[in-house]
């Protein structure tokens, strides 16, 4: 069997699913639970290859487990010195763990482009939404912000998640992201 079949299997998907979405898994150090995620949605990018691996994480609260390893949402603003410190500590983590975030962010798709709308629905609910704008607004890794913006994308075909993007502006950031890659691909053309 290849790795992706042993890792779909019931059994080996529920005990990834349990290594994200709990904290640090008592890791002391954040920096290392962050390698540990980091490997675990890599092999979990891995083994949802087909439409029945993706259903079955969804109903281990996949939709949950990988939000949780997304950066908190930052939509006030930053009145105080403290709380700049927080965001430019929060920035700075996140830069750090962009590839983690990438994956968890095509995961996410994965996860909502199920065709019912319950997972974006539930997204919706857990403030998923704000979460991938503040990284759209906020990430300096391209592919971030390209893996973010698709699943933003994708999450607009839902009229509640629509709402929650339209009312943070995250249209207006989508079609300027847009912009951006149209630009960058026209400029590789020319070269």
């Amino acid at each position: 069997a290849d790795a992706a079949s042993v890792f779909a299997q019931q059994s080996v998907m529920t005990r990834l699913a349990k290594l994200i979405g709990g904290g640090t898994n008592g890791i002391a150090d954040q920096a290392t639970a962050d390698q540990l995620h980091s490997h675990v949605v890599r092999v979990l990018a891995a083994a949802l290859g087909s439409a029945e691996a993706v259903a079955a994480f969804r109903k281990l609260d996949g939709v949950r487990r990988l939000l949780s390893l997304l950066p908190a949402a930052r939509m006030e603003e930053v009145r105080t010195s403290a709380q700049a410190a927080a965001v430019t500590a929060a920035k700075a983590r996140q830069e750090e763990n962009a590839h983690l975030i990438g994956n968890a962010a095509t995961l996410l798709t994965k996860c909502v482009d199920d065709g019912s709308g319950e997972s974006a629905k539930k997204l919706v609910q857990l403030g998923g939404v704000e979460q991938l704008i503040t990284l759209l607004r906020d990430a300096k890794n391209p592919a971030v912000k390209k893996n973010v913006a698709i699943c933003l994308a994708k999450l607009a075909r839902s009229p509640e998640a629509k709402e929650r993007i339209t009312a943070n502006r995250g249209m207006e950031m989508l079609r300027a992201h847009s912009k951006e890659l149209t630009g960058q691909f026209a400029g590789h053309q020319n070269q």
